[in-house]
């Protein structure tokens, strides 16, 4: 056996010594697509057209798919078209063709389908609040309810000062009022179904009163004083929202004094029980008008604190009471609201922001806290695309240092890096979350992607992205998104406008879907925080200058696409 093994082993004039034929090398295929175009936004329908053209490169084609749909193709290639289902909202379109040999070329791109707003249009009923019964009235003194705030309007000992003058006629004389005064005042509010029920408690009531007599009386002339103990006013509002005003409208008063007392200089003794009865029914008369004139216009003042305007990040934030109705639950408002803003670039033909259907959370919105406020999807969307069309997503830049610190080496062949710069040329949208463990979807679409490398060569990439997001709020009152960074739970897409002379655009592109989760970070810093304004006090009383009321300890959640917000009041 050995003798052959030796044999075959050795040279032998019959065995051949050329090496074999080398393999032809892969062309890649080429891919055009013609439409939709990058960043488009298609408006309405459920579906889009996705057409475009591929060359054969060094084998035939075996097939072609738009995210994992088949389209018909030649083997030899040419143009194709077919249509695919979107949803309101960015929508990612990847699209590969493929070789026999193992070629091929892939595209991805983002449109924005569905209906919009107009810039800055007005949206209705886009927010809804709740003020439960312990923001009305917590029975505490910390101002950080309603009836604290009117307690402390309340307590000005010259409040019923304003009515100095009065003058009350009776048939025989006519009693003036010259001077009044009050105590420390108690209120309790409640909201019933259809109804604000107010009591105010006040203590030691004094009025001064000139009296002068009429007709026969004519030579009648004294003064006097009266006052209670306490005087206890029931009230009954009712409350409505037109436009945007907060009005409200006294159903029912009475008036109940305790302790009433009456001193005169000198009166004639025959009309002593008339001017006790008419006295007590002034001074009942004289409170029943100047706490309700003061509740009327606190209580308007304070739900329409609710929905003041407010400024952050360069945007104006409007907000207008729509609808209120007292439950036992509290208060329910609804308000209408949008975001100004100061476009910076140059928008796409039928640009505006995301329109969705639904109607949120019904109320009530909590059960457990004193506050509660919802902002509808869309606002939330009409916020992003105020903040894309603000040119905030535009032109950002990074050299190579700061990159790297941001998201790690870059490394070859797309670094190194010496300058990058991020264009994003679509509003980002949020949409339901596809992970349990997430609050939401948020979609990136047409984020220009655009590297220097130190070499000189540059490289394009349009980068489309859709991964989970929770929301969450700090410790300065801002609600920011944290973007999930897992590379399995995202839905990339990468299409090549640039790539260096001998590079496969391909390869490319895989590379660059690669780098996108560690720079997650670098964009979720391109998502606005929103504030949550607290509501200034300064303008109901001398005494809450400086002071205002916000959320304390607050939590927030999704909720039927919409953006919920809950906590307890806090004076500050």
């Amino acid at each position: 056996m050995l003798p052959w093994l030796f044999f075959a082993c050795s040279d032998s004039p019959d065995a051949t010594s050329e090496p074999a034929p080398a393999l032809a090398p892969i062309v890649v295929p080429q891919m055009v697509i013609t439409a939709p175009d990058r960043g488009a936004f298609t408006g309405s329908g459920d579906s889009i057209e996705v057409a475009g053209k591929v060359t054969q490169g060094s084998a035939p084609f075996t097939k072609l798919t738009v995210n994992g749909q088949n389209i018909d193709i030649s083997a030899k290639g040419g143009d194709f078209d077919g249509k695919i289902p979107v949803i309101p909202g960015i929508n990612l379109i990847g699209t590969r063709v493929d070789a026999s040999d193992g070629g091929r070329a892939v595209d991805g791109r983002a449109v924005m389908a569905g209906d919009t707003w107009d810039p800055a249009e007005p949206l209705g009923s886009t927010v809804k609040m709740q003020l439960g019964p312990d923001a009305l009235d917590d029975d505490r003194p910390d101002v950080d309810d309603l009836a604290a705030v009117a307690e402390a309007v309340m307590a000005d000992p010259t409040l019923l000062r304003s009515f100095v003058g009065y003058e009350v006629p009776t048939e025989y004389y006519t009693i003036t009022l010259s001077d009044a005064e009050m105590g420390i005042s108690n209120v309790d509010i409640e909201s019933g179904n259809g109804e604000m029920l107010v009591e105010v408690e006040v203590e030691d009531l004094w009025v001064a009163f000139d009296i002068a007599g009429v007709d026969w009386y004519d030579w009648l002339a004294t003064t006097g004083e009266a006052g209670a103990t306490t005087a206890t006013l029931s009230l009954v509002l009712e409350l409505e929202a037109d436009d945007g005003e907060v009005t409200a409208t006294p159903v029912s008063t009475s008036v109940r004094l305790s302790g009433f007392w009456l001193t005169v200089d000198w009166f004639p003794d025959s009309m002593e029980d008339d001017l006790a009865d008419w006295t007590q029914a002034t001074l009942e008369e004289t409170v029943a008008d100047a706490v309700t004139e003061q509740i009327e216009a606190l209580v308007g003042e304070y739900l329409s604190a609710f929905a003041a305007d407010f400024s952050f990040s360069g945007f104006d934030m409007h907000l207008a009471l729509a609808s209120l109705r007292c439950a036992e639950d509290g208060l329910r408002l609804t308000l209408d609201a949008w975001v100004d803003f100061t476009t910076k670039i140059d928008m796409p033909r039928g640009a505006g922001s995301l329109r969705t259907d639904g109607d949120g959370p019904a109320f009530p919105l909590t059960t457990t806290e004193p506050f509660a406020a919802a902002a509808d999807d869309d606002l939330i969307h009409q916020l992003l695309f105020a903040f894309w069309a603000g040119g905030s997503t535009s032109g950002i830049e990074f050299d190579g240092l700061t990159l790297q610190a941001l998201a790690g080496e870059i490394p070859p062949p797309l670094g190194p890096v010496e300058l990058a710069r991020i264009d994003v040329n679509l509003p980002v949208t949020i949409g339901k979350p596809t992970y349990d463990d997430m609050d939401l979807d948020l979609s990136i679409g047409e984020m220009r992607l655009k590297i220097t490398r130190e070499d000189g060569q540059k490289i394009d990439a349009s980068v489309n992205l859709r991964t989970g997001a929770t929301v969450g709020i700090d410790d300065d009152g801002e609600v920011g998104i944290e973007l999930d960074p897992r590379p399995a739970y995202m839905t990339i897409e990468v299409g090549m406008e640039d790539t260096p002379k001998g590079l496969d655009p391909g390869d490319m592109a895989a590379l660059v879907r690669l780098s996108v989760p560690p720079l997650l970070g670098t964009i979720a810093s391109f998502m606005p925080d929103i504030p949550v304004p607290d509501i200034p006090l300064d303008s109901f009383s001398d005494s809450l200058r400086g002071q205002s009321l916000g959320i304390a300890d607050p939590a927030v959640r999704v909720d039927d696409g919409w953006l919920v917000i809950e906590g307890a009041l806090e004076e500050r």
